[in-house]
């Protein structure tokens, strides 16, 4: 399903659908490794970017709305995924 647990840190704002994701209880603790790299982006984008594609494919429109949502909160929160939103946008769409 596309609800995760709720963390005290900011919620994504709900889909038109009404799902909504979030960030995991956990997701502080793996900033540093997922979010923040020597290099511009990391090989999770690119599974971000397969996942939301997918979705599409399944006819999962609403679970990829919301998906992407979360993504746009975590880009307008300063998360460095600048280089990967533009991608992102673009498979939540196809």
């Amino acid at each position: 399903a596309a609800e995760q647990a709720a963390a005290p840190a900011a919620a994504a704002a709900p889909a038109a659908t009404g799902l909504v994701v979030r960030k995991a209880a956990n997701f502080e603790s793996r900033v540093e490794v997922c979010w923040y790299t020597k290099v511009v982006g990391n090989h999770n984008w690119l599974r971000v970017s397969r996942v939301l594609h997918c979705l599409r494919l399944l006819g999962l429109d609403e679970e990829a709305a919301a998906f992407l949502q979360c993504l746009e909160v975590l880009y307008s929160e300063g998360f460095p995924v600048a280089p990967a939103i533009k991608h992102w946008r673009k498979r939540a769409a196809a």
